[in-house]
């Protein structure tokens, strides 16, 4: 995908930030579009750009994210004809949905493109005279939802993992001797079951996201009545509940001296101590966080082996 040394052999500094997010692009487009969004080579890659519209901040994007927080941020939407979702995102991804479909038939037989899965059992739906489940408007929200749900989280956590890193030389050294061990016992290269045996690194990364998770909270709507145990709250259906993720992994009855990063938290043993979901970076059951998926990018080979270079932290890091 990339050679990190072409860039170490500068002796510059370098954009974590940024290489992370074009690093996490590329494994996207490879894992769930069957795509070469080639961002790592070509920083005004079309979709490059769509993420950075997606990721940066305007008081259009806080008033979007706060309609997926708050109920009454929904009046916005109403009162000045809001749209939640950005038109050039929009666009995008229903133009990049109209070029899938102008391909042949044969070229929609892929299993590595959820698209074109999409669009095939669409297909089967009409020959079969059913109603069809997956229109151009589902489809293209799904691909807006899974890129964003791809790419971001696992380009965020990579960023705060490295600044740990950076900040603790001494758990650096150690997932560095790791990673290296593994790759020499196999001639220097990576297989994807070789990363079961990186297990320091998992509980890196498994840390990271207990300090740092993708979501500070979320929402959800209850279905139906419920009493929370050992109280005498009742929720309601239709009711709005938020679950502070970030406060739990902070909350020092569960985690000691939570400010510190500590992967011996995530130790086998200390993983079965744990009070049951009081570790929930991207939320539990069928509708946790799409980020939790893609062990595409926290799990890549790429992402993982980068980390045999040292890295420090510069007067730059925010």
């Amino acid at each position: 995908m990339f050679n990190c040394s072409d860039y170490v052999k500068t002796n510059q500094p370098i954009n974590m930030t940024d290489m992370i997010e074009r690093i996490a692009l590329d494994v996207t487009g490879y894992c769930l579009f069957d795509s070469e969004f080639n961002a790592m080579n070509n920083p005004n890659s079309e979709f490059r750009k769509i993420s950075k519209i997606i990721l940066r901040s305007t008081n259009e994007n806080t008033i979007r994210r706060m309609m997926k927080i708050f109920d009454s941020a929904n009046v916005l939407k109403k009162l000045f004809d809001f749209q939640d979702i950005s038109p050039k995102v929009h666009n995008f991804f229903f133009n990049r949905l109209e070029d899938t479909k102008k391909l042949p038939q044969c070229e929609l037989t892929t299993e590595n493109d959820f698209v074109k899965l999409m669009l095939n059992i669409r297909n089967k739906e009409l020959a079969d005279g059913k109603d069809v489940t997956f229109t151009d408007e589902i489809i293209a929200s799904n691909m807006r939802l899974f890129f964003e749900g791809g790419f971001e989280p696992a380009s965020t956590t990579l960023n705060f993992c490295l600044y740990e890193l950076a900040m603790n030389p001494m758990i650096q050294e150690r997932v560095r001797s790791e990673i290296k061990r593994v790759r020499d016992s196999r001639s220097g290269f990576f297989e994807f079951n070789a990363l079961d045996q990186l297990t320091y690194m998992e509980m890196v990364i498994e840390e990271t996201l207990r300090k740092y998770p993708p979501q500070t909270m979320l929402h959800r709507i209850c279905t139906k009545t419920y009493r929370i145990p050992e109280s005498d709250v009742i929720l309601r259906p239709h009711v709005s509940v938020s679950i502070p993720i970030y406060s739990i992994h902070h909350d020092e009855r569960y985690y000691e001296n939570p400010e510190t990063f500590d992967p011996e938290r995530f130790t086998t043993e200390n993983k079965a101590r744990r009070i049951p979901n009081t570790y929930i970076p991207f939320g539990i059951g069928p509708r946790k966080c799409l980020g939790s998926l893609p062990c595409i990018q926290r799990r890549s080979p790429s992402s993982r082996g980068s980390i045999v270079f040292r890295f420090e932290s510069g007067c730059q890091v925010r």
